[in-house]
C-alpha cells in the first residue's frame, strides 16, 4: 500500500523534488511508512527521535529566514562623477542586503519630449533591474532560463544634507526575462526626480556626486491576479502604506473592481504582491452572491472577481 501511494504521488509531481515534496507533507502516508519501520525493526528505532528534533529546528529555522528574505531590503548606490557616466549605465550597489541582487541604470541626460510642448526635456533616468545573468539564454539545446520576481519598491532620490527633503517614487512590477527593468520616467519627463540643472541647484547632485537608495520587497511567482482571477488570497494591510505616502504624499489606492479611488483604510492587498488592490465594498460584495445583484453600476457588477479569499 505504501508502494502504491507513492507512486501515484510520483504520476501526479512534475518532478522527483516535487514528488519528496508530496510525500513529506503527507502524514498519513509518512505514518505508514514509520509504521512499516517499526515492524521491520521490531520496535521503535531511537534514532527517529532525534530526526524529530532535527525537524523542528529545521521548521523554525525556515520560517525565520523566509521573514528575512520576504521582508524589505535596502539598497543603496552613490554615484561620483555622474556627468561623466555614458547613458544608461549600469552600476552595482554599493551596499549588499538580502538574497536578491540588483542593478541600477542611470541615465544622467534622458531625452524626453514634454507632452504639451514636443519639446525635448532632458531628465535624471533611474531604472531597478535585475542583473543580466539571470536572463541570459542557456546553451542552445536548452530552454532560456526562466525565473521571476514580484517586486514592491520605493526609489529614494537623497538630498545632500537634509533627508526631510528626499524625493521619492514607489511601483510594483512582476520582473521576467522579458520585462527586466522598471523605474522613472516612463514617458512623461514630469515623472523623473528632476532635470539634472534643478537637482543641482536644489543640492540633490553636490560635486557631480549622486546617491540613490531602493527598498525592495520581493515575492517570487508568476501567477498574477486580476479582476478576472483572484490567483492569491488578499491581505487588509501589507506594509504598503508608508512607501505609498512618501512616493505621493497621501495614501490612498486605486481599486482594480470599481475604478474608485479611495483611502488606505479600505484597501485589501494582494498577498503575494501583485499590483492587485480591492475596496472593502467590493470584497464583501463578491464574497456574498446574494448582494451582487444589488450593484447598480452593471460595469462594477460584471467585474466582480470570485474566489477571493482573505488572511
Amino acid at each position: 500500500m505504501v508502494e502504491t501511494r507513492f507512486a501515484k504521488k510520483m504520476k501526479r509531481s512534475q518532478s522527483p523534488s516535487e514528488a519528496a515534496s508530496s510525500v513529506m507533507l503527507s502524514s498519513d502516508l509518512m505514518f505508514e511508512v514509520l509504521e512499516r519501520f517499526s515492524v521491520q525493526t521490531r520496535g521503535w528505532g531511537k534514532e527517529l527521535s532525534a530526526t524529530a528534533c532535527v525537524c523542528k529546528a529545521w521548521r523554525e529555522a525556515f520560517v525565520t529566514a523566509e521573514a528575512r528574505i520576504s521582508g524589505w531590503n535596502t539598497h543603496t548606490w552613490t554615484v561620483p562623477n555622474l556627468s561623466k557616466l555614458g547613458e544608461g549605465s549600469n552600476l552595482a550597489p554599493t551596499t549588499r542586503s538580502g538574497s536578491y541582487d540588483w542593478e541600477l541604470v542611470l541615465f544622467q541626460r534622458l531625452r524626453k519630449a514634454d507632452p504639451q510642448t514636443r519639446e525635448p526635456v532632458f531628465v535624471l533616468g533611474t531604472y531597478l533591474q535585475v542583473p543580466s545573468l539571470l536572463s541570459e539564454r542557456e546553451p542552445s539545446d536548452q530552454p532560456p532560463r526562466e525565473w521571476a520576481r514580484r517586486a514592491a519598491v520605493e526609489l529614494t532620490l537623497h538630498h545632500h544634507t537634509n533627508p526631510r527633503l528626499d524625493r521619492h517614487k514607489f511601483f510594483r512590477h512582476l520582473f521576467t526575462p522579458e520585462a527586466r527593468d522598471r523605474g522613472y520616467p516612463a514617458d512623461d519627463p514630469v515623472h523623473s526626480f528632476g532635470t539634472p540643472e534643478e537637482l543641482r541647484s536644489e543640492g540633490f547632485i553636490v560635486n557631480d556626486s549622486v546617491r540613490i537608495s531602493a527598498s525592495v520587497r520581493v515575492y517570487p511567482g508568476k501567477r498574477q491576479c486580476s479582476a478576472d482571477h483572484v490567483a492569491h488570497p488578499l491581505l487588509r494591510r501589507d506594509g504598503l502604506c508608508g512607501h505609498v505616502a512618501h512616493a505621493f504624499g497621501e495614501c490612498s489606492f486605486y481599486c482594480d473592481i470599481c475604478v474608485v479611488t479611495l483611502p488606505s483604510s479600505q484597501l485589501h492587498c494582494c498577498a503575494a504582491g501583485c499590483n492587485f488592490d480591492v475596496c472593502s465594498d467590493c470584497v464583501e460584495a463578491a464574497r456574498c452572491a446574494d448582494n451582487a445583484p444589488q450593484i447598480s453600476d452593471p460595469l462594477r457588477r460584471a467585474r466582480l472577481p470570485t474566489g477571493i479569499r482573505l488572511v
